[in-house]
């Protein structure tokens, strides 16, 4: 077997590895989180700032979504954005909020 066709074979094992347990999780995750989304991506670039998440956090309350009415009640918007930007690209992902709701199924 020839170099390049082990490197794009071990590629390809490390995305299925990485990538498709996360797409996994967001095929499990919470239906109304799945319907928040979109609705609090208001520039539609498929990840949510910190003022989009603010207002995912208030979509999620009135549906008693996880820990969101706590985060609400509290000001913890902040706080709970940080730690599920889990790369700290200060964004959050569809992916990033059903790994969250993943570790709480477990």
């Amino acid at each position: 077997m020839r170099l390049s066709n082990l490197i794009m074979l071990l590629s390809l094992a490390v995305f299925a590895a990485t990538a498709l347990p996360a797409l996994a999780d967001v095929g499990m995750m919470d239906a109304h989180s799945k319907e928040h989304f979109p609705m609090a991506d208001a520039n539609e670039d498929g990840q949510l700032s910190l003022e989009e998440f603010k207002n995912f956090v208030d979509l999620e309350a009135e549906d008693d979504v996880g820990g969101s009415r706590r985060i609400k009640r509290l000001g913890l918007h902040e706080r709970a954005f940080s730690r599920l930007d889990a790369n700290d690209d200060g964004a959050v992902t569809l992916v990033e909020i059903a790994e969250l709701q993943a570790r709480r199924r477990h």
